[in-house]
Order: structure tokens, then C-alpha cells, then sequence
């Protein structure tokens, strides 16, 4: 599941350099030399939205559960679909500002030991601010809970990464957190 979501993540990063590339001139806020800088109003009023995309993906891969098969853990198989929405926008000032939301629709799970189904559920929120001669941020949090039909198990995740990268490409900041609890 952590690999389907960072390919996510990856798939999602695309994009928003899809945008970025884009043959769509924007303009950068109308700024002109001699000009007082504009306020955080202006910069925000002068902001263009690149790209809007909601899209459906499809969903399989495999997660282990620990505390399925009795407490002797088993893989589940992770089968379904995903919706992914999200935009990418151009501030006044040139930085690019991509903001994405996904959760699972229609998604199950299967035990590959004991057959066991699960209803998947959950959430991811990613945000990227970026720009040339900019500080790269990217924060994304994930919550997903694996849950057994018939009273079985319940398997909950949760996912946050927040990444600080310099305008040199040097990384300042990562802090990784990954929690899994099992009911």
C-alpha cells in the first residue's frame, strides 16, 4: 500500500511538471521594474490556476497485515479505485502551488492465507509549493484502515511526510512518520 501510494505521490509530482511545462503562458503578476512590490492580496488575486484534473485510478497491490491469520499476519491483496483531484496554480510572483486530495472508492481487500475480506478506506492530502530561486515544500498525509468483514482485524495506517528542500537542492528539512495499528 506505502508503495501504490508513493507511486501515487510520483504519478501526482508528474503532473503538476506537466503544468509547469505547459505551452499556456502565464503571466507572473504584472509586476514592473521600479514598481513597489505587491501585497500578499495582489499576489493572491493575480493567481492563475494552471491546471484542474479529477481523475480515477485503479488501485492493486499488497499490504501486509500483521495482525491478520491469527495474529500470524498474512499479505492483503488490494484491489480498486481511487479518485485524485487536484490543481496547480501560478502565484503573482511565479511560484507554482499544486494541491491534491485522493480517496479510495470501491476498493477490497483479500488475504492471500485465509481469504479474509477487507473494506478499504481512506484519505491522502499532498501539497507542493515551488519556484525558481524558492525553498521546495512538500507535505502529504495519508490515513488508510484495512478493515475485515465479519468482525475480523482491523488494520489502520497513517502516513506524513514533510520535505524542505533549499533553493540550492539541499534538503533542510525530513521528517517521516509512519504509524500502524492493528484492532
Amino acid at each position: 500500500m506505502k508503495r501504490a501510494l508513493r507511486s501515487l505521490t510520483l504519478a501526482l509530482g508528474g503532473l503538476v511538471l506537466l503544468a509547469a511545462c505547459s505551452d499556456s503562458p502565464v503571466e507572473p503578476g504584472g509586476v514592473h521594474a521600479g514598481s513597489p512590490p505587491p501585497t500578499a492580496g495582489e499576489r493572491m488575486a493575480s493567481a492563475t490556476v494552471v491546471e484542474k484534473f479529477n481523475e480515477i485510478v485503479e488501485v492493486d497491490d499488497l499490504q501486509w497485515v500483521p495482525c491478520a491469520n491469527d495474529g500470524l499476519g498474512e499479505f492483503v491483496f488490494l484491489s480498486g479505485r481511487m479518485r485524485v483531484a487536484g490543481h496547480v496554480r501560478v502565484d503573482g510572483r511565479g511560484g507554482m502551488h499544486a494541491n491534491f486530495n485522493s480517496n479510495f472508492m470501491d476498493a477490497v481487500g483479500v488475504g492471500q492465507v485465509t481469504g479474509d475480506t477487507y473494506r478499504v478506506s481512506g484519505t491522502q492530502k499532498e501539497t507542493q509549493h515551488f519556484g525558481e530561486g524558492r525553498p521546495e515544500i512538500l507535505s502529504i498525509r495519508s490515513t488508510y484502515r484495512l478493515a475485515a468483514t465479519g468482525g475480523g482485524p482491523r488494520f489502520d495506517v497513517e502516513f506524513i511526510v514533510r520535505m524542505v528542500v533549499d533553493a540550492d537542492g539541499e534538503v533542510r528539512v525530513l521528517d517521516v512518520q509512519d504509524t500502524a495499528t492493528c484492532n
